[in-house]
């Protein structure tokens, strides 16, 4: 199966007395393909993200585009077919893994899980830049997603190392300017 999205925006306004600001997140060209074989595969992919922070007076009508809070990412090199984000899960059955690699499950009974999973993310490089102080303004709109009963989930510490996936993070040239 196979899903492509041309573009997404997320707005995310912030009002204070005497100014406006939004937000304006843009993701272009999601891909996302999901194979079904002996294993499961998610492929994910995504041209470019763009930020930009724009604000304005209460008494004016135009947003006026500002550089303290924005960030671009679009791929330039020719080796990554025009893509900044890549991103492949796979997920396979254990049995099917260890009879690939001919490996006899019985003498490795303390290896048997019920799967393996596998994270490969690839990034082009991008900056960003941020002024902390813009940023607050826009955290009070997280807030609503905290439930207030919320149960305590386990944490990343105990869970076996075993039951976590294989992770691959191919990137460099990362960049953050901070106000």
């Amino acid at each position: 199966m196979q899903w492509i999205c041309p573009k997404i925006s997320i707005a995310l306004i912030a009002d204070t007395i005497e100014t406006h600001k939004k937000f304006i997140v843009e993701v272009e060209e999601i891909l996302i393909n999901l194979h079904q074989q002996d294993y499961y595969q998610l492929k994910s992919k995504i041209a470019s993200v763009s930020g930009n922070l724009y604000e304005k007076l209460s008494n004016e009508e135009n947003w006026n585009k500002t550089f303290n809070l924005s960030f671009n990412v679009q791929s330039e090199t020719p080796d990554s077919t025009g893509r900044f984000f890549d991103m492949i899960v796979t997920k396979a059955e254990t049995a099917n893994v260890h009879s690939k690699w001919n490996v006899d499950l019985k003498r490795h009974a303390k290896l048997i899980l019920n799967d393996v999973s596998e994270i490969n993310l690839t990034l082009q490089p991008f900056d960003v830049i941020a002024d902390l102080d813009e940023l607050m303004n826009f955290l009070p709109i997280f807030t609503i997603f905290k439930a207030k009963n919320e149960v305590p989930q386990k944490s990343l510490m105990e869970i076996p190392g075993s039951e976590l996936p294989l992770l691959y993070l191919n990137c460099n040239g990362f960049r953050v300017f901070l106000l």
